[in-house]
């Protein structure tokens, strides 16, 4: 330390002095007498819970994520092909062209769906 380091210290620990002399009496006795808190009084912890929601949010996703098979349980390979052959032949090659889907983004779509 240089010689302004050490007059820079000095002042410094003289204005600390004033500060602690400053501190009411009844204060400084709380202050000495309040004991950091330690492990065993603290609030329980809460990551367990948290874990436990992140774990089930994981498992939601994955189940959700999941690829499924063609038709749904119970239901037989008949009753699928039956379902699938009664949809209209006129919606079903609407959702095959492109035409369609570029006249959905028009702005005559928009102005037809505002009438």
């Amino acid at each position: 330390m240089n010689r302004n380091d050490d007059a820079f210290d000095a002042r410094l620990r003289t204005t600390w002095h004033a500060a602690v002399d400053a501190v009411p009496p009844t204060l400084a006795w709380r202050l000495r007498t309040a004991r950091p808190r330690t492990g065993a009084e603290r609030a329980p912890a809460r990551w367990p819970l948290g874990a436990a929601l992140a774990v089930a949010a994981v498992l939601a996703i994955a189940i959700g994520l999941r690829p499924h098979a063609a038709g749904t349980p119970g239901t037989t390979p008949a009753a699928t092909s039956v379902v699938a052959s009664n949809t209209d032949d006129a919606t079903a090659s609407l959702d095959r062209s492109p035409d369609f889907y570029a006249w959905l983004a028009s702005p005559d779509a928009e102005q037809l769906a505002m009438e």
